[in-house]
């Protein structure tokens, strides 16, 4: 939802917006080695912005998870810039 993932460069105006009332977001990694992510209003892997980011989430009456399993790994950035390359 309103995301870049991985080496994201943009070099002028960026703006991500996301809302939602009364939903229900799941970030889920389930069974052995499961991977899951979610990026809301976000970027993750070596973002590069030049010239300004507007990067906003509103949520009213909306529940928001993340769970990982045993063995597992579930990653999730709302309204953040995340460099990790690992977490794509």
């Amino acid at each position: 939802m309103s995301s870049n993932s991985g080496n994201v460069t943009v070099d002028g105006v960026s703006v991500q917006l996301t809302s939602a009332k009364g939903a229900f977001v799941a970030n889920l990694a389930d069974g052995e080695d499961a991977y899951a992510s979610q990026n809301i209003s976000s970027n993750i892997g070596q973002v590069n912005i030049t010239g300004g980011s507007l990067q906003a989430t509103a949520l009213y009456g909306t529940a928001v998870l993340n769970k990982a399993g045993a063995d597992t790994k579930a990653v999730q950035n709302i309204a953040s810039n995340n460099g990790c390359v690992a977490c794509q």
